[in-house]
């Protein structure tokens, strides 16, 4: 396990695995939308304590079979398909989780999905073209700027990266809702300015969507950087926020005194149409 001052001085590595990356400290995007959607005390135990969920688990899958299919077996395990009520499906699930280790585990279910996906992004030329021109796979950056900070890209090659991600409606306007929804667009600003501050090249930053269900449609959308710049200071100010709760070493939830509280606008808008109505 590499010391974060060592991370620091790599700055760039080929070969760091996933779950070293995952415990590095560093401040890493996800990190940085806990920071604008919730408070330092929730970024904090998300961080600390973050638990994959099936959908994450699904997602680690299908990259690891999209980008390292070489090191699947090493990184998934595949559930039996076992009635752990009984006494032997239990112990057949026993014996089962003896042997995964720090693996990821997923259904023989999530598999079948996994290999229609990985048939789907195979399928589409464009994505086939670009993830065979970026042969950087799973490459973790870390960039001291202010406070440490982390990127891990899916791929890479001279500016270009590729970002792989699942999802319900690979649609223009689905993955444009996913980009709000999600904080995709934070993100994005955020491995930006990680890359430059490593010294890489940044020229495009590619998103590789497929549905994970039938019919496992897949499309390819390029971020607009003017859409990362509208980002950016949400950005600088989650560094700031982390940066001063690392200093201080106190990471607030909510203010610490009465508030008042009113009604959503459009239940304050029935309210004032019932007493006019009245």
């Amino acid at each position: 396990m590499h010391g974060l001052s060592d991370l620091l001085k790599r700055r760039v590595i080929h070969d760091l695995p996933a779950a070293e990356y995952h415990a590095s400290p560093a401040l890493g995007s996800t990190t940085v939308r806990a920071l604008l959607t919730s408070t330092p005390a929730h970024a904090l135990y998300k961080l600390q304590h973050g638990e994959q969920s099936e959908a994450q688990a699904l997602g680690t899958a299908v990259h690891c079979s999209v980008l390292t299919p070489q090191i699947y077996s090493a990184e998934i395990a595949i559930a039996p398909e076992c009635d752990r009520r009984t006494k032997d499906g239990k112990e057949t699930y026993a014996r089962f989780l003896d042997s995964v280790g720090s693996r990821t585990v997923i259904s023989l279910k999530q598999q079948e999905i996994v290999d229609r996906v990985w048939g789907a992004i195979n399928g589409c030329r464009t994505a086939k073209a670009l993830l065979d021109r970026c042969q950087q796979r799973e490459l973790s950056l870390f960039h001291l700027d202010r406070c440490a900070t982390k990127a891990r890209l899916d791929a890479y090659s001279r500016g270009i990266v590729i970002d792989v991600k699942t999802t319900r409606d690979a649609s223009r306007a689905g993955f444009e809702r996913s980009i709000s929804q999600f904080g995709y667009g934070i993100q994005a600003a955020h491995y930006r300015r990680v890359i430059e501050g490593v010294g890489l090249a940044f020229t495009d930053f590619i998103f590789i969507v497929v549905e994970t269900e039938p019919p496992h449609g897949a499309a390819v959308y390029a971020m607009e950087e003017e859409v990362m710049d509208l980002y950016d200071p949400q950005v600088e100010q989650a560094l700031t926020d982390w940066t001063l709760c690392q200093e201080t070493q106190t990471f607030p939830a909510y203010p610490d005194e009465i508030q008042k509280v009113s009604v959503p606008r459009w239940l304050r808008r029935q309210l004032e149409e019932g007493v006019m109505a009245s």
